[in-house]
């Protein structure tokens, strides 16, 4: 595991209160819908081919050409988010089925990025990023999944966080597991059962929520290894379905104590 830091990214959303029976969220854009929200992207700009419930995949196919990137894109239609609590501690979890080696070649699938952002106090905006990377860098034999917060000031601002690196696993997928102390503002992160404790501190307490997910695949050529294999990501809101240990008194994100 090492320490990471991001480069600037710049996020906005819309404010919205619904009401939830289960702490869930819907990807219900449309290919219009999303493309209109992505409109300034020189790429190819997708809805994920499969999305059930939280959870969003695509098999991996050949794309050989190096100039040509594909997105893929799930997100809220509505633009809506839901209200946080607003002390104590809140937690939502991902599971990533990824592949377990690097690329290879000069083609890389990336996560740019999974993303909760929401406004937090004084509408300043909130984000804890999600990035994989594999073969991003050939140079770097890299296959890793990292975590960070975003602060934002004056428009501009930087991340701090931690990279987790991909391995093999029982049950075939990868989970992280994020928690925000709203009374400290700090953000922390178990990686496959492993707490690292606080990764970062938020400028800001985040006040909604709203979630986005994105991979994106460049020149997998014809005869690589990893192609017909099944990437996806899947975010796990309800208290009934996360898995991790966190501190007595933890609530999920809509409120209902673990």
């Amino acid at each position: 595991m090492k320490k990471i830091f991001f480069g600037t990214v710049l996020l906005t959303a819309v404010i919205y209160q619904p009401v939830f029976a289960q702490c869930n969220f819907s990807f219900n854009a449309t290919q219009a819908q999303i493309q209109q929200s992505h409109s300034s992207s020189s790429s190819t700009v997708l809805k994920f081919p499969s999305i059930n419930g939280m959870k969003v995949s695509y098999t991996v196919a050949a794309n050989p050409d190096m100039g040509t990137k594909i997105n893929y894109y799930a997100m809220n239609g509505d633009e809506y988010k839901f209200a946080l609590p607003q002390t104590g501690i809140i937690a939502y979890e991902y599971q990533f089925k990824v592949p377990t080696s690097v690329i290879s070649g000069e083609g890389n699938i990336v996560f740019l990025p999974t993303i909760g952002r929401g406004i937090g106090q004084d509408q300043i905006p909130f984000s804890v990023m999600i990035v994989y990377a594999n073969n991003f860098d050939p140079t770097q034999n890299q296959n890793n999944i990292s975590v960070a917060v975003y602060n934002y000031n004056n428009g501009s601002g930087g991340t701090t966080g931690q990279s987790f690196n991909v391995s093999t696993t029982p049950s075939g997928y990868q989970r992280l597991g994020i928690y925000i102390n709203q009374d400290t503002k700090q953000v922390g992160a178990i990686f496959n059962g492993v707490n690292v404790g606080y990764i970062g501190t938020a400028s800001t307490k985040p006040m909604n929520y709203f979630f986005e997910m994105n991979l994106g695949q460049y020149a997998i050529p014809a005869g690589n290894a990893v192609i017909g294999q099944e990437i996806s990501q899947e975010l796990i809101l309800d208290k009934s379905q996360l898995q991790f240990k966190y501190p007595v008194g933890t609530k999920d994100i809509c409120g209902a104590v673990l």
